[in-house]
């Protein structure tokens, strides 16, 4: 995870690495660098190389989370690794407090809901302010409000948790709130322009994860721009497969969707099969003698593409019968042998405990060798960019105006041993 921004004139460039560590989420401050010169993002990538050699971990990372600065865009767009960004912010250049701004006014209007009309009413006469009363129409527009923001200001604090997944909390969330607007779209009557620009804002970010929940993003009517920055990076499979992983989630949050039938099972399909290819891969990565791909061989195919050619013809051979029949028990073998991998994916999907660590507590391994492996390798991906911002908070508070003399060195080193002390 990574991101930069400036403390009393001084700029900063933060990378964190974040793991899952004996069933515990941990979050370390791998470097908070100062910059000189322009942010480019040749400098950003150049300082992030730098700190990812200095720990030898480039080959560890499994996902490469930046905040939507476009500098940072461009910096990794090149990079093999995928990332993601924060959510639900309008301009890709804006201030990234812009959204626990927006939270808050969410947060001050629906307190200000909560209170009886004449109540509030009576205190604002009181207190001469009584331009500010609210009537009918005034109650009816926030109501609306409120109703339109509400998943999407849970959503923001929710991904933001620490000690929990929170990958995981990415797909649900956005198909929830695709289906609550359209929803209210029907129902509302003061902020039609408002439940427009808010669907135009999800499809143009999110359009790529609906898709892969076979959802046609133009069914709404309404007209989008793809930001191509996110949209296909949103496709990566990585959004469906980690839910299976998160005993609160499973395939629940698929088959309790609204979704068509059919297109539930074919994704809950999919998700299974996601599950089970990554859980080979993690089985066999370290076994170059064992190949990746294990999908068995229909016998038919390969006496139909014998048959086909002459060239193709061998000569006969004494106990052939015998030699054809170890051959395919060899292959009926490595084929066999992952079966567990999808006994643990049933056992997993069917168990009552819906404990959203299932998976990551020690007993774990006894019954679920593989899945454990890989919601210990994929869980630890975080949602957003908050732990960055806390890093940047506590610079500010070393860094205050009585202490502006402090080098660049000096703040650096202190921000990293007040954060990773506290891990």
């Amino acid at each position: 995870m990574i991101s930069f921004t400036r403390i009393i004139y001084i700029s900063f460039l933060v990378v964190l690495g974040h793991a899952i560590i004996d069933g515990s989420f941990k979050s370390y401050v791998l470097g908070f660098v100062p910059l000189w010169g322009s942010h480019s993002g040749f400098l950003l990538l150049q300082k992030y190389q730098e700190i990812i050699n200095i720990f030898g971990i480039k080959d560890k990372i499994i996902r490469l989370v930046n905040d939507n600065g476009l500098n940072n865009i461009n910096a990794f767009k090149d990079l093999v690794i995928p990332g993601f960004e924060q959510y639900f912010t309008e301009d890709d250049n804006d201030d990234s407090n812009d959204e626990d701004s927006g939270n808050s006014q969410f947060l001050t209007v629906e307190s200000i809901l909560a209170i009886p009309t004449l109540e509030l009413n009576e205190i604002l006469i009181e207190l001469k302010h009584s331009h500010l009363c609210l009537n009918v129409r005034d109650l009816a527009v926030l109501n609306e409000l409120v109703a339109l923001l509400s998943l999407l200001a849970e959503v923001t604090t929710t991904t933001q948790r620490d000690n929990s997944p929170s990958i995981s909390l990415v797909a649900p969330s956005i198909l929830a709130i695709y289906f609550d607007l359209k929803n209210e779209k029907n129902n509302i009557q003061h902020t039609t322009t408002l439940c427009n620009a808010l669907i135009s804002s999800l499809l143009s970010r999110f359009g790529g994860l609906l898709e892969q929940l076979e959802i046609d993003v133009n069914e709404t009517g309404i007209e989008f721009k793809k930001k191509n920055q996110f949209y296909d990076l949103y496709k990566d499979p990585v959004f469906l497969f980690t839910l299976f992983l998160d005993g609160m989630f499973k395939l629940n949050w698929i088959t309790g969707s609204f979704l068509p039938d059919a297109a539930k099972e074919r994704i809950c399909a999919r998700i299974k099969k996601l599950i089970f290819d990554n859980g080979v891969i993690i089985e066999y990565t370290k076994e170059a003698s064992v190949p990746v791909d294990i999908e068995p061989v229909q016998e038919e195919q390969v006496h139909g593409a014998e048959s086909s050619s002459p060239s193709a013809l061998k000569r006969k051979r004494l106990f052939s019968n015998i030699h054809n029949n170890q051959k395919y028990s060899k292959k009926t073998k490595s084929i066999d042998s992952n079966n567990y991998i999808k006994e643990e994916i049933s056992r997993h999907l069917y168990a009552s405990n819906n404990d959203n660590m299932i998976l990551l507590k020690p007993t774990a391994s006894n019954s679920y060798n593989t899945l454990a492996k890989l919601a210990t390798k994929y869980l630890c991906i975080p949602a957003t960019t908050a732990t960055v911002e806390r890093v940047f908070s506590q610079s500010g508070f070393l860094c205050r105006a009585h202490r502006a003399r402090m080098s660049r060195k000096t703040l650096q080193q202190l921000t990293l041993l007040k954060c990773n002390c506290e891990t």
